[in-house]
């Protein structure tokens, strides 16, 4: 009894500290979808430029929508793939490596995805708003942005 109590307080806690760090960083100003505290209001987009971006989502998602069957069967059989790697009585270093080869290339290639697809949003702004957008969306080098003084 005295196990499932530490265990049932060690979950408690987890589940808080996890739950804290998100509420705060949504206080924060932060979004997670690597936009950081983006406005698009401030960027005064026209029609045109609206129609065009949501054109730019929805064949983004179409893509990875096709994708998606294929994908779920890589990512099953990489599953399978390390499970016999760790069921072996000895480690196989060269499989180990090749399998850790073949998910960094996807990573790759979904990243490689990702950053075409921001150059295209980028292209669809004018002068000004890729300034704006720079300033205020733009991922920095910096992991957070700096705090906000309370205006009393």
């Amino acid at each position: 009894m005295k196990n499932f109590k530490k265990v049932a307080l060690a979950s408690v806690a987890a589940a808080a500290l996890l739950a804290s760090g998100s509420v705060m960083a949504k206080a924060a100003g932060h979004n997670f979808n690597g936009m950081g505290r983006c406005d698009f209001n401030k960027l005064q987009l026209t029609d045109a430029q609206k129609k065009q971006l949501r054109s730019l989502r929805d064949e983004r998602k179409d893509a990875r929508s096709a994708n998606e069957e294929q994908q779920r069967a890589e990512w099953t059989k990489y599953r399978t793939q390390v499970n016999e790697l760790i069921r072996q009585k000895n480690f196989d270093d060269r499989k180990a490596k090749a399998l850790i080869q073949a998910q960094q290339e996807k990573s790759i290639d979904m990243q490689l995805s990702h950053l075409k697809a921001r150059h295209a949003f980028f292209q669809v702004l004018d002068e000004k708003q890729q300034q704006i957008w720079l300033k205020e969306c733009a991922p920095s080098d910096q992991p957070f942005p700096p705090p906000q003084k309370n205006k009393k």
